[in-house]
């Protein structure tokens, strides 16, 4: 596989040596791809965590860090995008600037160890769920182990892209746009982010891979049944010749008082929705 990016070996001083991105990965149709898939991602995120706040089930804060850490890597792999520093053609001659270059290369270092931090973080949360549930009672020192999830991941993804900084600055001829014209990485290895075996050494088409993992996110979570109630605002049956729906509102209480079944209310008799 051609790789995209520059192979950064180290002599014995440590001072780096960057071979010139591989042009033949840029392709205009992958680069408006991988862009739609961002924004899909990244306004899919928010609109879910909107909705969510709006359900009558409540979900727990490391739900909406994982949905968190989509929208931030969805921001960072777009940052050239909305900054209007996109070569959809290849030729223009043009550089983006240094400073946007070399902090987009340091979030994006960071991005995946932070997605991946928040999922572990939200595993944790269904053991300690399902713990209470078997033992009837909480972990030792769950309220603290809690905090932990929830506040770890950002405090990897600060060090990691504080360091993916550093070494961007120290070595300037590193940073610069990759092959396939879709971002700016350096060509650096950053020990914290290589930890987490994770490489941007890779072609256009692995980066389409990649950008559809938010997608999936997106609709995996916003296509839970509460959800799309809130989306729809209600939810229509056919009963004869007469449309009836089921109000959200009811439902939580219907659910909320021994289970009972979900009372059905015709539209007119629905009260009317707090301003």
């Amino acid at each position: 596989m051609i790789l995209s990016d520059p192979i950064v070996a180290y002599s014995d001083q440590y001072i780096p040596t960057v071979i010139s991105p591989d042009p033949s990965q840029h392709d205009a149709s992958l680069i408006i791809l991988f862009f739609v898939l961002q924004l899909i991602g990244l306004v899919g995120s928010i609109l879910t965590i909107v909705i969510a706040h709006f359900s009558p089930i409540r979900r727990h804060l490391t739900w909406y860090n994982f949905l968190a850490s989509w929208i931030i890597s969805s921001l960072s792999y777009s940052l050239l995008l909305f900054a209007g520093q996109i070569d959809i053609s290849g030729e223009t001659e043009s550089e983006v600037p240094f400073g946007l270059c070399v902090f987009q290369s340091s979030v994006i270092y960071a991005s995946p160890p932070l997605s991946a931090a928040t999922m572990l973080g939200m595993v944790a949360q269904i053991w300690f769920s399902v713990h209470l549930m078997l033992f009837k009672r909480p972990m030792i020192a769950q309220k603290l182990l809690t905090r932990i999830v929830l506040i770890l991941p950002y405090m990897l993804f600060l060090g990691i892209s504080t360091e993916a900084l550093v070494f961007g600055l120290m070595y300037p001829d590193s940073v610069r746009v990759t092959g396939s014209g879709m971002y700016c990485n350096s060509g650096l290895g950053i020990p914290l982010s290589l930890f987490f075996f994770f490489t941007i050494h890779h072609g256009a088409a692995l980066n389409i891979v990649i950008a559809f993992i938010p997608v999936m996110a997106v609709f995996t979570f916003a296509s839970q049944k509460d959800l799309l109630e809130v989306w729809m605002f209600r939810k229509w049956w056919k009963k004869g010749s007469s449309a009836v729906f089921v109000h959200p509102r009811a439902m939580a209480e219907s659910n909320s008082t021994l289970r009972s079944p979900v009372s059905v209310y015709d539209e007119k008799d629905l009260p009317p929705l707090p301003a």
